[in-house]
């Protein structure tokens, strides 16, 4: 549970500025999120 909350935040993090932007299209957000889980940062540590 501590990861998937550390991932969701991670995600947020790497999206935020889109999001407050409304001119910004779903699909520039969207690629920014998959970015985001591509990243080696990105918590992973429990994942399978």
């Amino acid at each position: 549970m501590r990861e998937l909350i550390s991932q969701m935040g991670a995600i947020h993090s790497s999206v935020a500025d889109l999001l407050a932007d409304p001119a910004i299209f779903l699909l520039d957000i969207d690629r920014e999120f998959f970015q985001s889980q591509l990243n080696r940062c990105f918590p992973e540590e429990e994942l399978a």
